[in-house]
């Protein structure tokens, strides 16, 4: 060998469930931002644990996660969830109720999503709501506090059709509940298989995967079967693009190039089995 060379598969497609064509390994990378996803629903939601009491005393200072700016001398673990505040975003809403835990601008309680992110950074100002406020404070009068209808900002605009046509936060209804997951399957509860199958690699499912991965397989025959239908064989014409100093013929009727279709398909020793 004149050089080294990547693996037969791309770990990105090893780690692929075996019904879309991988092995059904998993990405650690990917799992380990999954786990500190919890951790950043806990810090939400709030525990009685003493790792989320103290963040949300000392680090939090009582402030909506989204808007806790990160130091530059917070930790190493820290900084990384702090990280994964805008793929958590994307997997958290608030069923509005009481209004007395859900920020006002940061969180997603609106079909809009966060107000911060669909108005903007001078949403607070134009509508006279404290960056830090929560959706109850945003009721005077027991009105919602709305832009004037004249106002020029379309954002604004919608924001206040929204407002107008949502109920009124009361007491009476409870406690804000905060959800976790993808629009389409949220639930009051953090659930890591929803997280992982949200932020783990797909693809479309190939015809042969049940073929290959059948109940009573065996896994050795089952592997080099996989590899085949990756076009992933060590034939010679592969490895001489590998740099080995070998003929590309293959070695049965020493005619074509020995590729995977030749040996299975068109080899003249092939068609006689």
């Amino acid at each position: 060998m004149e050089k080294k060379h990547s693996a037969k598969v791309a770990w990105q497609d090893i780690c692929l469930p075996k019904a879309e064509g991988g092995l059904g390994l998993r990405d650690f990378v990917t799992w380990n931002k999954a786990m500190n996803l919890r951790l950043l629903w806990l810090l939400l939601v709030g525990t009685n644990s003493m790792w989320i009491a103290w963040n949300a005393e000392h680090r939090l200072k009582r402030t909506n996660v989204s808007a806790t700016e990160v130091q530059s001398n917070s930790s190493w673990i820290w900084k990384n969830i702090m990280a994964l505040r805008p793929t958590a975003k994307d997997l958290t809403a608030c069923e509005l109720r009481d209004g007395e835990r859900a920020s006002f601008w940061y969180d997603t309680w609106t079909s809009h999503g966060p107000p911060i992110d669909y108005v903007g950074t001078e949403g607070p100002r134009k509508l006279g709501i404290p960056i830090t406020a929560i959706v109850a404070e945003a009721i005077r009068t027991d009105q919602w506090s709305l832009p004037l209808a004249r106002t020029k900002c379309p954002a604004l605009q919608n924001l206040r059709l929204t407002l107008i046509s949502t109920h009124i936060p009361l007491p009476s209804r409870g406690s804000d509940c905060f959800k976790w997951g993808p629009p389409f399957a949220r639930t009051p509860r953090f659930s890591t298989k929803i997280t992982w199958e949200h932020m783990r690699p797909t693809a479309t499912k190939p015809s042969w995967a049940k073929v290959v991965w059948f109940k009573g397989h065996v896994p050795k025959h089952a592997f080099t079967f996989w590899t085949a239908n990756l076009n992933r064989l060590p034939a010679r014409a592969r490895l001489v693009t590998w740099g080995m100093n070998i003929s590309p013929l293959c070695c049965l009727c020493n005619q074509q190039l020995e590729t995977r279709d030749h040996l299975f398909l068109h080899c003249e020793y092939s068609e006689q089995l």
